[in-house]
């Protein structure tokens, strides 16, 4: 038994990043480019200056992949955070492709944010009143913009067809026209296929607390016309881990081809503006080691499921109006107008941002972790000391491994027969 064992972690190490399921890892970066043409100054850990943070998120801290959104005429918007119109796209999307990370595109279909309750149309589009008309023009509009971001270098790895569109999309809402809504989302899908074939197309909504609604979602969906299933986790709106797990779970046993992602997900290091709809979930305290604490917990939840392959912290680069303004007296106008508090920076006013620190480490480098097999909770003292223990992904000794399953052993991961 032994010997075959060992046997089958040579040819698990031999397969590579294959046996692990973890690819994408990074953040929603949208704002970076504001910061620094607003001067924001970011500190590493040891206090120095980073000359450019997306090289040292990418050589630094092992992130592979960064999100942006796009907003059809921001300038109409008036909110912030909402600047990223295609021109500022296609620049940020060209640079993140030239530090040889993944670029993944958010692409809202509205001058504003999309959300769970807010789906409005571009002012632009206002002549687009049938569902027929807003379909075509999201089948215009997404091509297009695909077309003009692939003929500047920037063409996208991974592409979101609307932001958050449990609820509808351009105004359409599936509580009142499911069919419609159905007919305008699959024409984006469209759009990506044919303007950019190579792309993973995702589909992104939140409520992960709610696994029948996410499920019946996908369902009504044409399942040819997407390949990731996207959701947001935020604990103080969406319950626990658990119940996080419970979706994931269920979306890999209806959806066996499909992959989930969390494209977002934040946790506070500070104190909360708003009240929380999901307060006791967020077991982990509002501090620096309540963050770290909170990653850490759902890097090692995601690892139970094979069919989770990505994960994207949401506004990392968070650090308020930017350096030359005094935020500290609400001199607002620059990038935003207040401290969110879950980015990665800590809010200080003089001599550039710390890293927010816990006593474990850095939210920074924790992140890549969920690409590797640290992952897996299982301990390096437990899965290396005894050499015939084995374990399953969610770290629990296993005396009979089912056929074709991945376990670990001796530290490795392999592939049971």
């Amino acid at each position: 038994m032994k010997h075959i064992y060992t046997i089958l972690v040579v040819l698990a190490v031999a397969m590579g990043a294959r046996a692990q399921h973890g690819e994408y890892v990074g953040g929603d970066v949208s704002l970076l480019p504001a910061y620094e043409a607003h001067n924001e100054a970011y500190l590493d850990g040891n206090g120095q200056p980073i000359d450019d943070l997306l090289v040292w998120l990418t050589k630094e801290c092992g992130w592979n992949t960064f999100r942006v959104r796009l907003f059809v005429k921001p300038t109409n918007a008036g909110h912030d955070g909402v600047i990223q119109d295609l021109d500022y796209v296609k620049e940020f999307g060209k640079r993140i492709k030239d530090a040889g990370a993944k670029f993944a595109l958010d692409i809202h279909y509205s001058d504003t944010w999309a959300d769970p309750v807010t789906q409005t149309p571009p002012a632009s589009w206002s002549a687009y009143s049938t569902v027929d008309a807003k379909a075509e023009k999201v089948y215009s509009y997404t091509k297009e913009t695909l077309e003009a971001l692939a003929a500047y270098g920037a063409t996208p790895d991974l592409v979101q067809v609307g932001n958050e569109i449990t609820s509808g999309i351009v105004g359409v809402w599936r509580s009142t026209d499911q069919a419609g809504f159905k007919k305008i989302v699959e024409r984006g899908c469209d759009a990506v296929r044919e303007a950019c074939p190579a792309a993973k197309i995702i589909l992104h909504v939140e409520r992960p607390q709610n696994t029948n609604t996410i499920v019946g979602f996908f369902q009504d969906i044409d399942a040819s016309k997407f390949d990731v299933m996207g959701l947001s986790y935020y604990p103080f709106w969406h319950s626990t881990l658990s119940a996080l797990g419970t979706t994931i779970k269920r979306l890999g046993e209806v959806f066996p081809a499909k992959k989930v992602q969390i494209v977002e997900t934040a946790y506070n290091f500070q104190y909360e503006f708003s009240k929380p709809t999901t307060e006791s979930a967020c077991i982990w305290g509002r501090t620096a080691d309540g963050q770290y604490g909170f990653v850490k917990a759902l890097i090692a939840e995601l690892a139970k499921y094979e069919n989770c392959n990505g994960l994207m912290y949401w506004f990392p680069e968070e650090a308020g109006c930017g350096d030359d303004t005094d935020w500290d007296h609400q001199s607002y106008g620059n990038v935003i107008t207040s401290w969110i508090n879950r980015g990665l920076w800590w809010p200080t006013s003089n001599g550039g941002h710390w890293p927010v620190k816990a006593e474990e480490g850095m939210v920074h480098y924790l992140l890549k972790t969920f690409l590797s097999d640290e992952a897996s909770g299982v301990s390096a003292a437990a899965a290396t000391t005894q050499s015939d223990a084995i374990y399953n992904l969610a770290g629990q000794r296993v005396t009979t491994p089912k056929a074709n399953a991945l376990y670990i052993m001796g530290g490795k991961k392999f592939v049971s027969k």
